[in-house]
């Protein structure tokens, strides 16, 4: 359900005006970061051994968006490329990384 509304969110980048980007950018980041909380969280209680590199992934990431959103949106370019780097980002990490660790778990 998290992957969901994470995508939901990126979708609602599409809606958004010069007015309103700073808040819809900061609603998708603050849940990105309870995203990875929570996932981190359910990954040390089923000791996942691969936690340390999910964790720095993760940490890239907010790094990075933290990196585009200082330079800011000048136009609506700059806004559509944001919008596929989460996008691709996030896909990629739940098709690729967080399916080991979802496997990892139905395993246990």
């Amino acid at each position: 359900e998290q992957h969901k509304y994470l995508f939901s969110l990126v979708d609602k980048l599409d809606s958004i005006t010069t007015e309103n980007v700073h808040d819809s950018v900061e609603e998708l980041f603050d849940y990105i970061k309870i995203h990875f909380s929570d996932e981190e969280e359910h990954m040390r209680s089923i000791s996942y051994p691969s936690l340390a590199e999910h964790i720095v992934k993760h940490s890239k990431l907010c790094n990075q968006l933290i990196e585009i959103t200082l330079n800011g949106f000048e136009n609506e370019e700059q806004m559509n490329g944001f919008k596929e780097f989460v996008y691709n980002w996030l896909k990629e990490h739940i098709l690729q990384i967080d399916m080991k660790y979802f496997k990892f778990s139905q395993s246990r």
